[in-house]
């Protein structure tokens, strides 16, 4: 089975892949058969990969105006940069589809590998949408990143992203994830259409070489063809033709023209010949590909290592800079619940998949030492307030206690369905989140000023007892 495959630019319009906007192309009774692989708030992206760099740049600028206040707000107001881009990519056609479940689980895999291989990279939406005229089609949208020498450390930059990736420019980064679609498409049996663009595929020896073969044939052919024209130019005889505005000898005209054919047939088999070289190197090309890139469970081992890269993350907060962990903290424990969410959704789809239940109990197993490693990193938190905030160690179990009583409350306010993707249902995760975000803030404000209190308190109380050791020795 063959099927078209392609990757292109997109507007970037995340209104319009939310279906906040619903565009005359959209059938409407179709949206809820959309599905949202990502979807996160670029400004809450933003500061989560900017705020420490900003931060540094901040901190060694002399003058107050070349401070940044909020980076996601400068690179909105460059009118040279764009503050993320998007990518859409497309298997089959309008009248050549496949099932939604294939589709699923094909956009599904190649997104799993598009943040794995760029890592300069960070998706912040992932939408598939089957509710359109033509063909099922996702959205990927992006913040590309990269590092700098001087100024800030790390700005947005889609060119100098792919450059600092390995890539010579986007079209070669392009095909590269195109390739990947296609490897995909193979592991569900589907092979991607040919486009007759094909050649654009080869090495750039292999390449040079066809063409340096093709044009050379073709100026052999028409010099031989000029000169014989030349020299059969002859007077009138029994048999002649008009030719050229001359007259020339039938027979003699015949005979070169059969010759002629002859060295035309001859450079086409050449030809012909070289091509299929060339097409058997890129089929053993591709076969070596398949066989190099072929992974079992691999979603399952990429969730894992984000898993352990933000857990690296989070630990690297709470030594650095203890200051900022109570909103931190807060953060990061809210991605970690979400994550494991998806992440017993995601078992649950590969037990009604796969049939290897031993591979699924192994990693489930590794799973659960993760959060064993959560527990623990909670313990040392605990022991870090004690030891550098000076508040007691339980302080940050009340703390939890806030938070869950804050969800419990949320969730008894708002009826919620997470998989409900009409625009009520969207409305209402929207309250739900703004409702969250303003408990958390004033959670964060109430827990500073506790905190501040208690240190007072200690403070007092050791200067008492200070005086009251002098005085007991005088």
């Amino acid at each position: 089975m063959q099927k078209s495959a392609s990757l292109r630019k997109g507007r970037g319009d995340i209104r319009h892949n939310r279906r906040d906007i619903i565009a005359g192309s959209c059938y409407e009774d179709r949206i809820q058969d959309n599905v949202v692989l990502a979807d996160y708030d670029i400004k809450d992206v933003y500061h989560i990969l900017f705020d420490e760099v900003v931060e540094d740049y901040n901190s060694i600028q002399k003058r107050s105006d070349r401070k940044i206040k909020d980076y996601y707000s400068k690179i909105n107001n460059d009118k040279k940069t764009n503050p993320f881009h998007e990518v859409i990519v497309q298997v089959g056609s309008m009248d050549d589809r496949l099932d939604r479940n294939e589709y699923i689980s094909i956009y599904s895999k190649w997104l799993d590998r598009f943040e794995k291989e760029n890592d300069k990279m960070k998706v912040f939406g992932a939408f598939m949408h089957f509710d359109e005229k033509g063909a099922p089609h996702m959205h990927v949208d992006y913040i590309p990143i990269a590092t700098y020498n001087k100024g800030m450390a790390l700005r947005v930059s889609n060119d100098k992203a792919i450059k600092q990736m390995g890539y010579k420019s986007w079209l070669d980064w392009k095909d590269k994830q195109v390739e990947n679609l296609k490897e995909i498409m193979l592991e569900h049996g589907i092979e991607k259409k040919s486009m007759g663009n094909e050649e654009r595929y080869l090495n750039p020896n292999q390449f040079k070489q066809l063409q340096r073969f093709k044009e050379q044939a073709e100026l052999e052919i028409r010099e031989t063809v000029q000169q014989e024209l030349d020299q059969s130019q002859s007077p009138l005889e029994v048999k002649n033709v008009p030719f050229l505005g001359e007259v020339v000898k039938k027979s003699d005209v015949d005979e070169r023209e059969k010759q002629l054919q002859n060295e035309i047939s001859s450079q086409k088999a050449q030809i012909s010949v070289l091509s299929d070289e060339l097409e058997e190197v890129k089929n053993n090309l591709n076969n070596f590909k398949k066989k190099r890139y072929v992974q079992k469970n691999k979603a399952l081992e990429e969730e894992n290592m984000k898993l352990k890269i933000e857990m690296k993350d989070f630990d690297a907060k709470v030594r650095d800079k203890v200051e900022y962990w109570t909103d931190s903290y807060v953060r990061a424990f809210d991605r970690e619940r979400d994550k494991n969410v998806v992440l017993e959704k995601e078992m649950q789809d590969l037990k009604d998949k796969y049939s290897d239940y031993d591979q699924i109990k192994d990693e489930n197993t590794r799973l659960k030492r993760m959060l064993a490693k959560v527990e623990h990193l909670k313990d040392k938190a605990e022991e870090l307030m004690e030891r550098i905030l000076g508040v007691p160690g339980e302080f940050l179990t009340d703390l939890m206690n806030r938070i869950d009583l804050i969800e419990t409350k949320a969730e008894e306010q708002f009826s919620v369905d997470e998989n409900d993707m009409t625009i009520n249902g969207r409305k209402q995760r929207a309250m739900k989140h703004r409702a969250l975000d303003n408990s958390w803030k004033q959670l964060v404000d109430i827990t500073k000023d506790e905190v501040a209190e208690h240190q007072e308190e200690v403070k007092l109380k050791n200067q008492r007892s200070r005086e009251v050791f002098h005085g007991m020795e005088r």
